[in-house]
């Protein structure tokens, strides 16, 4: 792996590409949603804050992607106000202080 991970969207249409050395780490959680449960990564940047979302409910190949990720396995604060920010808001900070 070149440490690198290209997507599209409709926004990017052409693709854009992430350079996963921009990352600290990524949260895997489980998110609700009204087809069901689904596994979610959110990478991490250098600041402490989600940057970037990979949702399990587009891919079936979710689990491979996620592996394929070579960035620390960051712990995401239990809570419902915290599941509700970072589901709502989805660019969230990640307090690692004590």
């Amino acid at each position: 792996m070149d440490g690198k991970l290209k997507y599209y969207s409709i926004l990017q249409p052409f693709g854009r590409t992430l350079n996963l050395e921009d990352y600290i780490g990524k949260v895997l959680l489980t998110e609700i949603g009204t087809r069901g449960s689904y596994k979610t990564v959110y990478l991490v940047n250098a600041q402490n804050k989600t940057a970037f979302k990979i949702m399990g409910l587009h891919y079936k190949n979710f689990d491979e992607l996620n592996n394929a990720i070579p960035l620390k396995l960051m712990k995401y604060p239990s809570g419902v106000m915290n599941y509700l920010k970072i589901l709502f808001f989805e660019k969230v900070s990640l307090n690692t202080k004590k």
